[in-house]
């Protein structure tokens, strides 16, 4: 499903905003040209209806911005859970946002690990 400014709070609240979530793998796909960059991670979170654990993989494609560094503390747990925020005509999902400011863009020089592009997909699969 592609996620939308209007539609994201919803459907990301469904999953409890991947709060605690657990970052099971990040993939760049640095295609030819930005229409085929593409920008995959995989998170595992708390399911509000079933109170069961699934698996949320966010897709970003047309990728123009990106950086997940690992350096002391880490984004893979995420205790500050997961940020879809449009601006400029780019949609930004940051992970483990710091500072938390809100429903904005928070401060990306802040921020160890967001993609930036065109679109942004979700996509729920159940933990086998």
């Amino acid at each position: 499903m592609q996620l939308f400014p209007e539609t994201v709070g919803a459907v990301l609240s469904k999953y409890y905003n991947c709060d605690d979530g657990v970052v099971r793998s990040v993939f760049i796909d640095c295609g030819a040209t930005e229409g085929d960059r593409v920008c995959s991670v995989v998170v595992d979170c708390m399911q509000q209806e079933s109170a069961r654990w699934v698996r949320v993989c966010f897709r970003v494609v047309g990728v123009v911005n990106f950086r997940f560094e690992i350096t002391g503390p880490s984004f893979e747990v995420l205790s500050s859970g997961v940020q879809v925020v449009w601006k400029d005509a780019l949609v930004y999902l940051v992970l483990d946002a710091y500072p938390d400011d809100g429903p904005g863009l928070p401060e990306l020089a802040d921020n160890i690990a967001y993609v930036a592009g065109r679109e942004c997909y979700l996509d729920v699969m159940p933990i086998p």
